[in-house]
This record gives structure tokens, sequence and C-alpha cells, in this order.
């Protein structure tokens, strides 16, 4: 491999894992909106029914599979 080569692959890992930092983040922030859907003690404040909360939970599952 040239250096030019070993360069443009080092600097191309160090945009992706930037890319992945960022996509960590807005994950996370994803996971907490969701744990926090119904607020204090879980009351359901925003009112989601049981059939829309269960679906949110999946979304929140799949999520934590990859963080």
């Amino acid at each position: 491999m040239t250096n030019d080569l070993i360069a443009a692959q080092a600097k191309q890992i160090f945009a992706l894992e930037a890319q992945v930092r960022a996509q960590k983040e807005v994950l996370e922030e994803i996971v907490l909106s969701l744990v926090c859907i119904g607020g204090p003690l879980n009351d359901n404040v925003l009112g989601f029914n049981a059939s829309q909360r269960n679906f949110l939970h999946q979304i929140h599952n799949k999520i934590e599979d990859v963080l």
C-alpha cells in the first residue's frame, strides 16, 4: 500500500468513527425520549394507548440492541 492510500483510509476511518458517534448520540436521545414517554413513574402523560405504548416499546428495544 502506498502512503497516499493509507492516509486516505485513515481519513475515511476517522470520518466514519465521527459519524457513528453522532448516530449513537441521536439514538441515545431517542431512547431517553422513549423511556420518558410517560413522565414520572410512567404515568402516561402524553396519553398513548396500550397499542401505541407497545409499538414504542418495540422501537426502544430495537435501538437498545444496537447501542
